[in-house]
């Protein structure tokens, strides 16, 4: 068994308020946890409104099974127009 961790950073331009944030963020979990078997918590910034970092961990079988799952999960950000990935770090254990 292998653990992986993604740390993604984010910066969500149109958010003007905390709670416009927290709306963007529920939406982005539920939509994760629907498609991807991976734990996750928003690690840092939870005062900031434009500006989250999550982290990801994801267990497989195999370091390619954990790559597979990784990229898929950047691809998800790429393709939400609502945030944008600043710094992304991975780490196997």
């Amino acid at each position: 068994m292998i653990i992986a961790s993604l740390v993604m950073e984010f910066y969500l331009p149109g958010c003007s308020s905390l709670k416009e944030k927290r709306i963007i963020l529920n939406s982005v979990k539920d939509r994760l946890r629907n498609r991807f078997n991976i734990a996750f918590c928003e690690t840092d910034f939870q005062d900031k409104w434009q500006r989250s970092e999550f982290c990801i961990v994801a267990v497989a079988n195999s370091t390619k099974g954990l790559d597979k799952i990784l990229q898929s999960v950047t691809s998800f950000f790429d393709r939400d127009h609502r945030i944008i990935c600043t710094d992304i770090e991975r780490n196997y254990l």
